[in-house]
């Protein structure tokens, strides 16, 4: 769940998913229309843990959604649940 508050002063609440996950934030699909530099609210709904992250960009649009880059004030590696990298993860070698 993403929420914002925009220049009006109404505060908008959007379901979404996350396409990407890392450590510093996240690339989110969402229909509202956000700018770079805004402040949104995400819920983690596994962990029900709540955060506010910074939008740094906004690409294209499918499907009536658009690719948003999110990111975290300082890293946050436990808020997504996951490992990074992962236990089992062994780098390439050539």
């Amino acid at each position: 769940m993403v929420s914002a508050q925009f220049e009006d002063g109404l505060p908008i609440k959007e379901d979404t998913t996350t396409l990407e996950v890392n450590a510093h934030g996240a690339l989110i699909a969402l229909a509202m229309k956000v700018r770079p530099g805004q402040k949104l609210t995400v819920r983690n709904w596994g962990t029900a843990k709540e955060q506010e992250f910074r939008v740094v960009h906004v690409r294209g649009s499918f499907g009536g959604k658009s690719e948003v880059g999110i990111t975290f004030p300082h890293a946050m590696p436990k808020f997504w649940n996951v490992d990074f990298p992962p236990p089992d993860w062994t780098p390439f070698m050539s």
